[in-house]
């Protein structure tokens, strides 16, 4: 187990890692995550009792799933307040292929009105969910910049 007195050296330890580290950091030695401005958020379900979320500057977010007597921590390339789709595409993949069935399924049902138009609709929306996994992310567009008018 690995200590770090701030959220900080946690975030610039993981910085220096390869991407999907997780460092493992024991709570009775880091402060609350709500005293750096970290927000409860939603994970995938593995153990953990409750999940926070800081955005950092980059777009990128430190997500910390807090366990019982530590914190395991580790960067995810996108936050989901900056796009939920990039987030979803990027760091919970099998989470993404899940919605787009979903989706395929609910679909299906409005379309075929039989639980085999759903099992099409479930297996197509993975099926293009999946191939979405391959697509590069949506780049957000550059800024425009507005200028004051006269005064009048």
């Amino acid at each position: 187990m690995t200590t770090a007195a701030t959220w900080s050296e946690v975030e610039g330890a993981l910085r220096h890692q390869p991407p999907g580290a997780v460092l493992e950091v024991a709570r009775d030695v880091m402060p609350s995550p709500t005293s750096v401005g970290m927000r409860r958020s939603v994970g995938l379900p593995v153990g953990q009792s409750v999940d926070w979320r800081k955005a950092l500057s980059d777009g990128r977010s430190l997500h910390v799933r807090e366990y019982g007597d530590a914190y395991r921590c580790h960067l995810d390339d996108v936050d989901p307040s900056v796009s939920v789709v990039d987030h979803l595409r990027q760091d919970a993949p099998v989470a993404w292929v899940v919605a787009g069935s979903l989706l395929g399924a609910a679909v299906g049902v409005a379309l075929g009105r039989s639980l085999g138009g759903a099992l099409w609709g479930a297996a197509a929306g993975g099926a293009v969910a999946g191939v979405a996994l391959l697509m590069p992310p949506v780049a957000d567009p550059a800024p425009v910049q507005i200028s004051a008018g006269p005064k009048m």
